[in-house]
């Protein structure tokens, strides 16, 4: 019975490893599709999982994904999910954090009624990342921002959600899926 248990114990630990992708590289669950370098973008050095039930919508040097929040209207509200990565170099702002507080100006000048709602210091591929939420107005709807900024020295990577205020909770954990199964390449 012990030798029956152990092996039981042994074989659920072993799955959960390949679960895990300790290799390095982003796990497909069911429900999921990759995007990215995985998806097939050479053009970008990253991979990451995204919800079956959202669309590709953009995969050259950006990645973005997008989801109908409202699929029984002719008229599609999309909530969007976005990569973009900007080079460092010849740049002070190291750390996520540095550049969020620079960028975060720019941003107060751009969009309206600007509003930051939550900051919280995460991990993306085992590097520190900084994510941050604010809402602001845009043609007369206000809009949640998540945000999440990850350096690796050379490059800030930008992980961005952007949906109406009525669907961001909705949405939300999309963003959750894609930061967690983001990989380096």
């Amino acid at each position: 019975m012990k030798r029956f248990a152990l092996i039981i114990i042994a074989a659920l630990l072993a799955l959960s490893l390949c679960a895990c992708g300790g290799n390095g590289e982003t796990v497909v669950q069911d429900g999921e599709k990759l995007a990215g370098k995985g998806g097939g973008n050479e053009a970008v050095d990253y991979t990451f999982a995204y919800p079956e039930d959202w669309e590709l919508s953009e995969n050259n040097g950006v990645t973005a994904i997008r989801h109908d929040c409202n699929p029984s209207d002719a008229m599609a509200e999309y909530a969007s999910i976005n990569v973009i990565v900007f080079s460092l170099s010849g740049s002070e702002f190291y750390h996520a954090k540095d550049y969020w507080e620079s960028y975060e100006q720019d941003i107060q000048k751009t969009l309206n009624e600007y509003k930051l709602l939550d900051t919280e210091e995460i991990t993306v591929d085992e590097l520190p990342a900084y994510k941050v939420k604010y809402s602001a107005a845009m043609n007369e709807r206000t809009y949640i921002f998540e945000q999440v900024l990850c350096s690796t020295g050379s490059d800030i990577y930008i992980i961005t959600l952007t949906a109406d205020t009525d669907d961001h909770e909705a949405v939300s954990p999309a963003l959750k899926k894609v930061y967690e199964s983001f990989r380096f390449e």
